[in-house]
């Protein structure tokens, strides 16, 4: 079995710099294969007293640090301490994950409903399997899927073992078409990514592994993204968007995106992608006087800044599009 890329490998590079390694690889829809979106979907946290909102955000236009966009808020009931968002844009559903349990509502924030119950510890991802939804979620100690059509129908993916330190699952993304699911696991101050065939059959494999931290992450036209960055002791963040593709003659890794910057709450946090205009877009991990977000290209090229004028909306859930 190969050695997983290690995050040394990597960033002695220069945006854009692509890397092989040897490995082999042993009808599902995605919700995002629609039209191209028009808006950003932005989820705050809110807490144990505090309900989570969503907001609205324009595509950007304007680059710079200017608060020349603002956000829209849409008002949700029931979600509190929210730690994930997923859009189904093919049922035109939006999906929070809050005080135990996916919430379902409609895209103005209308008719919550309760679907499953369930602890989601960050990642979550919706599929379209044989003309039903089903949701994947980490719970920390398991990967698991269910039904969104109420029955609750769960499976249990993956179960981490008793083990010091204990292992968490927080991170995921669907290959739909492919069969694959990947996920993020933490131990001991490490963060690694790895893959498995949604079915099973095989073990888990290691793909890559780093002391930085893992953000987020997505997966896209053979593709797997993610958000990592790191911080220096003179308070710079270095900040990377970074994609693999997987191949039965091996692999390839590529930053697509890298900045720094030395302003408090400017690093990297959650990420979407729009394969319709082949764009990734991410938002700072902190609400700093508004919101910071950043463009680039899933290809690689130039990163662009910008800014959206919200009030303060506390921590930042999740990101998706509309």
């Amino acid at each position: 079995m190969p050695s997983p890329v290690r995050s040394l490998l990597l960033f002695a590079c220069t945006l854009g710099t692509t890397f092989s390694t040897p490995i082999s690889v042993p009808q599902s829809q995605s919700p995002h294969a629609l039209s191209s979106p028009t808006q950003l979907l932005l989820l705050s946290k809110g807490g144990p007293d505090q309900s989570a909102s969503l907001y609205t955000l324009p595509l950007p236009t304007n680059p710079g640090l200017a608060s020349d966009q603002t956000g829209t808020p849409i008002t949700i009931d029931g979600a509190f301490s929210a730690t994930a968002l997923s859009v189904d844009s093919v049922a035109r559903k939006i999906y929070v994950a809050a005080d135990g349990a996916v919430l379902e509502y409609n895209y103005d924030g209308s008719a919550s409903q309760r679907k499953v119950s369930a602890q989601v510890a960050g990642g979550m991802d919706i599929v379209h399997e044989e003309e039903k939804a089903v949701v994947y979620f980490a719970s920390d100690s398991a990967i698991r899927s269910a039904n969104l059509d109420g029955s609750e129908t769960e499976e249990v993916l993956l179960q981490a073992k008793v083990s010091t330190p204990a292992t968490q699952y927080r991170l995921l993304a669907i290959d739909a078409a492919g069969g694959w699911i990947y996920y993020t696991q933490q131990t001991s101050g490490q963060t690694s990514i790895w893959r498995r065939s949604i079915k099973g059959g095989e073990d888990p494999r290691e793909l890559y592994t780093t002391e930085r931290t893992i953000t987020d992450l997505k997966f896209a036209d053979k593709y797997v993204y993610w958000t990592e960055y790191s911080r220096a002791a003179d308070g710079v963040y270095t900040n990377y968007v970074v994609r693999m593709q997987y191949t039965n003659s091996g692999s390839t890794l590529q930053v697509v995106g890298y900045t720094t910057d030395a302003k408090e709450g400017h690093y990297f946090g959650k990420l979407v992608l729009v394969p319709q205009t082949r764009e990734w877009y991410v938002v700072a991990g902190e609400w700093v006087g508004g919101v910071v977000a950043w463009k680039g290209s899933m290809d690689g090229g130039k990163v662009v800044m910008y800014n959206y004028s919200i009030g303060n909306m506390g921590g930042i859930g999740g990101l998706d599009v509309l």
